[in-house]
């Protein structure tokens, strides 16, 4: 069922469509800042759902100082839509020089694909890393992560 949605949701993106299940989203409660969904196939097989907000008019990745760009990963039970609210901030916080902003869907969540696949760290370790390197071109970034053990945000810079 996942890999259908993942597929349909990739003719939609490719056709110029709303390629989320639900077309456009209604907007309440806290503000949000909603991405443009992708689809990148993790080692030439697995659909694998992302989102990216471009960067400030005035973000120059070569500049002294950049900020490096950002790659947001979800948490258990959750998808990169979680990013939303904290994308809104940023964007109003660093304006015109805001780095560009990636989140993922890891392999079984969200819509990216769930294939009978060991879900391990090690699993998830191999697509980050590949994800850096194929679809962000192996930029500087942050890497923040949000894990459900007392509201703990994980920080790595690479």
């Amino acid at each position: 069922w996942f890999r259908l949605l993942a597929e349909r949701s990739l003719l939609l993106q490719e056709n110029d469509m709303p390629s989320t299940s639900g077309g456009e989203k209604e907007q309440g409660g806290c503000q949000r800042e909603v991405g443009t969904v992708h689809y990148w196939r993790w080692k030439g097989q697995h659909l694998v759902r992302y989102i990216t907000w471009p960067t400030g008019k005035d973000y120059i990745e070569d500049a002294s100082d950049a900020l490096p760009a950002l790659l947001l990963v979800h948490g258990f039970a959750a998808s990169a839509e979680q990013w939303e609210r904290l994308v809104y901030s940023l964007r109003q916080q660093y304006g015109d020089k805001c780095p560009p902003i990636y989140a993922v869907d890891l392999l079984g969540f969200g819509h990216s694909e769930k294939p009978g696949l060991s879900y391990t760290q090690y699993l998830w370790e191999s697509q980050l890393v590949d994800f850096g390197i194929e679809v962000m071109k192996a930029k500087p970034m942050v890497m923040v992560s949000f894990f459900c053990v007392r509201f703990c945000v994980c920080i790595i810079c690479f």
